[in-house]
């Protein structure tokens, strides 16, 4: 399994992203954690696969109407981290 990161800029923030992002998450299976980004972006990052980061995207935006993803970037690496559940973290500094 590869680790994806993405990184997500619209109305991301404020709007309960996070929180819709950790339950649609576990509904699927990943793990891995969302966080705020100091440039008003999300950034998520989980286990998985390319379609996976597409799949929870779409579901986190069905689930919520006042989310709107404007841009988007996916990135694939060798899996790094360990996750043992989807968790929110704190502001990042990115």
């Amino acid at each position: 399994m590869d680790e994806i990161h993405i990184r997500a800029w619209g109305r991301v923030q404020g709007v309960f992203f996070r929180r819709a992002t950790k339950k649609t998450a576990a509904k699927l299976g990943l793990k891995g954690y969302v966080c705020n980004c100091n440039d008003g972006g999300i950034e998520i990052c989980f286990l998985g696969d390319r379609l996976a980061a597409e799949n929870l995207l779409a579901a986190i935006e069905k689930s919520n109407p006042l989310v709107r993803i404007d841009r988007k970037e996916i990135n694939v690496r060798s899996r790094g981290e360990n996750f043992s559940d989807f968790s929110i973290r704190n502001q990042d500094a990115v």
